[in-house]
């Protein structure tokens, strides 16, 4: 798990990262399996996430610097209005 912050007026905001090395890439160097796969649903605490982030790549520190390529999914049963909602939102 990684954690990372930044400034959001003047509270700081706090990201958490989870990031796992993928069994593949460590047993065959053939695999096109990512070596690395990052989960951020931006909450720290117990409650339900609206949307999350995979980040996927062979870099782990790429993974971790990456601040502007953030595949966000949701949940299947929301209609496109209601993610449209969201996006603008977050």
């Amino acid at each position: 798990m990684t954690g990372a912050g930044e400034r959001v007026g003047k509270f700081r905001a706090l990201e958490v990262r989870f990031l796992h090395s993928t069994p593949p890439k460590q047993t065959d160097e053939n695999s096109e399996a990512p070596a690395y796969i990052q989960f951020s649903d931006h909450i720290i605490t117990d409650k339900v996430s609206h949307h999350y982030h995979i980040y996927f790549g062979d870099d782990r520190a790429a993974l971790l610097e990456e601040l502007e390529n953030w595949p966000t999914y949701y949940h299947s049963d929301l209609t496109g209005e209601e993610i449209a909602e969201e996006m603008i939102a977050h």
